[in-house]
């Protein structure tokens, strides 16, 4: 009897897990919510190379970094070279 208790809510947990995610899946596609985290993701990655970027044309002037102002970002040469790589991966090249 006890067994057959331990299965019953198993299988009715599994039920539940499926009902779960298929009902996940329905929201976030009603919602674009797979399409607003690529978005922002891309977003994030051109911005990341822009800043990187004015820093280097900052450099290149000569100018001075900011003062912790947040308006400029020191971004590490294997940070950038990254960020840059996966811009250009998910621009399909």
């Amino acid at each position: 009897m006890d067994g057959n208790i331990t299965g019953s809510l198993l299988v009715a947990a599994v039920i539940l897990l499926i009902i779960f995610l298929v009902f996940r899946e329905v929201f976030c596609w009603y919602w674009k919510i797979n399409t607003v985290v690529s978005l922002l993701t891309e977003i994030r990655n051109s911005l990341s190379i822009l800043s990187a970027a004015t820093v280097d044309h900052q450099r290149s002037l000569g100018a001075v970094q900011s003062d912790n102002s947040g308006l400029s970002v020191e971004v590490p040469d294997q940070e950038r070279q990254r960020i840059r790589h996966e811009a250009w991966k998910a621009k399909g090249n």
